[in-house]
Formats: C-alpha cells, sequence, structure tokens
C-alpha cells in the first residue's frame, strides 16, 4: 500500500483516491529484467504495484515504467521513449 506521493520531492500523504492519480504498474516489470539476465535468481513478484502522485504533482508529473528501471516520474507533456505519452 502507498502512503505518500511517489515524487520524492513531496511529502504529500496518501488519504484518499479522489486527490490526485493512482497508477497500476504490472507485477515485477523490472524484476523480471532481472530474472531474464541471471535465471539464478529467484521469480518475479505476483503482485502489482501501485504508485500515487498528489493532485498537484499530478498536475505536472506522470509515471511511466520502463522495463529495466520500472516506475519512473517523468514531466507531462514530455515526449516518451518508453511508449506511454504524458
Amino acid at each position: 500500500m502507498t502512503s505518500k506521493c511517489a515524487n520524492p520531492s513531496c511529502s504529500s500523504a496518501f488519504r484518499y483516491l479522489r486527490d490526485g492519480k493512482l497508477f497500476q504498474v504490472p507485477a515485477g516489470v523490472y524484476a523480471r529484467y532481472v530474472v531474464s539476465r541471471r535465471p539464478s535468481l529467484e521469480k518475479a513478484p505476483v503482485c502489482d504495484e501501485f504508485f500515487w502522485l498528489c493532485g498537484d504533482c499530478s498536475k505536472h508529473f506522470t509515471i511511466v515504467v520502463d522495463p529495466v528501471m520500472g516506475a519512473c516520474i517523468i514531466p507531462r507533456g514530455v515526449p516518451d521513449v518508453m511508449g506511454e505519452a504524458g
């Protein structure tokens, strides 16, 4: 469960779904990449991850998924080389 805004520069606490935006990241995106490179490691997690941006941050940022980096925060409106527009 997320407890604060995913923006590291923000300290807003997660209280209500109505304020901000919740992002669902498929289970183990980063972990699956690592396991594919190192088969000796354990399997990727089976639960999706959730990230929340508060109302103010969600006006300026979005979250995208990179198979290597995992969930990343980028400014809205910036062309995304990872496949999702802001």
